[in-house]
């Protein structure tokens, strides 16, 4: 006769198992909520919380953020080599 907690203890063993083989992807780099590896379930509209509706991530600025650091940089290494050679001339 089987036990009457048997179908429990499936399930239990199954939610075990369903919830290693998640946090094995996890580790891997991979999960169901996409490279963010965070999920959180809102009871409202987004609006309500001052969050967007249709959020961004912040790497798609990464390309114009590192040119004009990189203008930045060419311009204070101009600024400067103007500076030191003029600084050369003996005042």
């Amino acid at each position: 006769m089987p036990d009457r907690l048997d179908h429990f203890r499936t399930g239990r063993g199954a939610a075990r198992e369903g919830r290693g083989a998640r946090r094995a992807a996890a580790r891997a780099g991979q999960s169901d909520v996409g490279p963010l590896g965070a999920f959180f379930l809102l009871p409202d509209r987004p609006e309500v919380f001052n969050l967007p509706s249709k959020p961004v991530l912040p790497s798609r600025f990464q390309p114009a953020a590192y040119t004009s650091g990189l203008l930045a940089a060419a311009a204070l290494a101009l600024v400067g080599m103007r500076v030191f050679r003029g600084a050369g001339d003996g005042a």
